[in-house]
């Protein structure tokens, strides 16, 4: 995970890497300048777009440890710089993909519907850190930024732990009827949260 910290204004980015394959799902985090960061690089996730294959544009890793996979899928997790006033502080929480470091080898609609799950998992734990924030008083502002980065790190644990559970149970989409199972977890998750999908997070100051 990345951190760029600033005194009083935080921001926070972190990337993590989605694996399928015939054998393992693995996790990691990059720093900033690991990904590119142009106009059509990255892909904000909404309730009205879906992941396409031509959106996999990452060059394919054919001769190093990953030639085995399927798919590479790239997820980034940002905050944005806080907004200070009197009364509030004010954020974004937004959850990206990453475009030109996600790649393919096969192309099938199931792999693909697997891979949108990975994406929307990761919505789903910035909405509950989107909530979590929303729902938090601010007394001091040094406790709330340590506050801050405590349930990040949080979110990102237990983004992790899912994204390995939605990978070995469904045996990377290879599983159909787990598959299915899932499917439907993660579309009630996303209506469950769906009072935090926006990106905003206003904390209130006292």
């Amino acid at each position: 995970m990345k951190f760029i910290t600033l005194l009083l204004f935080p921001v926070l980015i972190s990337c993590t890497l989605f694996y399928s394959n015939k054998d393992k799902m693995q996790d990691m985090t990059v720093k900033n300048e690991n990904y590119q960061n142009t106009e059509d690089s990255l892909i904000q996730w909404s309730v009205n777009y879906k992941l396409q294959w031509s959106d996999f544009v990452g060059k394919i890793d054919s001769l190093g440890e990953d030639r085995e996979r399927s798919a590479v899928t790239w997820t980034l997790k940002k905050s944005t710089e806080w907004k200070l006033s009197k009364d509030s502080i004010e954020f974004n929480l937004i959850c990206y993909f990453l475009r030109y470091n996600s790649w393919k080898k096969i192309e099938t609609d199931e792999l693909l519907k697997h891979e949108q799950g990975h994406f929307n998992l990761s919505e789903i734990h910035m909405r509950k850190l989107r909530k979590t924030f929303c729902e938090y008083e601010s007394h001091d502002l040094q406790a709330t930024v340590d506050f801050y980065y405590l349930e990040y790190s949080k979110m990102e644990e237990n983004n992790r732990q899912s994204q390995d559970l939605y990978d070995k149970e469904t045996n990377f989409s290879k599983n159909e009827v787990e598959q299915k199972k899932w499917s439907t977890k993660i579309e009630n998750m996303l209506k469950e949260t769906s009072n935090w999908a926006d990106t905003k997070v206003i904390i209130k100051r006292y």
